[in-house]
């Protein structure tokens, strides 16, 4: 008997459609979420079979068991999905991290001012303002990142 060979969409499908089962607790705890066979599921999930599970019987299974597969599709072509609390805990992170650079940025001006007001700097001086400023730089950068998480695709 000649070894199945799958292409790279399907193995990685295999493996999905393996993980989600296994978040569900085995073959018969799928079977009785999703009303699809055991025996089929075991099927959908093997290297060795070709046979593959249609999109329809993927999204019952992946539903049930948390989305993993829409997750992993969606990584896979460079998307995160959020669900709406997730969405909302990241709009208050950015909301946290505008305060913290606003923080940091009064810091670093408070400092200038204060090491240039007798018109000469000390290294001290010199140190602790690139510190400061290196706190601007990485809140600013979280904040990048943060905005970008809520990017709008299309």
């Amino acid at each position: 008997m000649q070894k199945l060979v799958l292409t790279e969409i399907q193995a990685f499908t295999k493996r999905l459609v393996r993980q989600a089962i296994n978040a569900l607790g085995g073959n018969r705890a799928a079977a009785e979420f999703t009303g699809i066979e055991g025996s089929e599921l075991s099927r959908f999930a093997s290297d060795d079979v070709d046979r593959h599970i249609s999109l329809w019987r993927a999204m019952e299974l992946d539903a049930a068991a948390g989305d993993p597969i829409l997750k992993a599709w969606a990584r896979r072509r460079g998307y995160e999905i959020l669900t709406a609390d997730e969405k909302t805990e990241l709009v208050d992170n950015v909301n946290k991290l505008v305060g913290k650079l606003a923080h940091a940025t009064a810091n670093l001006q408070s400092h200038a001012l204060e090491a240039a007001s007798d018109g000469k700097a000390t290294n001290n001086e010199i140190k602790e303002t690139e510190v400061r400023a290196g706190a601007v730089i990485d809140v600013a950068e979280d904040t990048v990142r943060a905005i970008t998480r809520l990017r709008v695709v299309g």
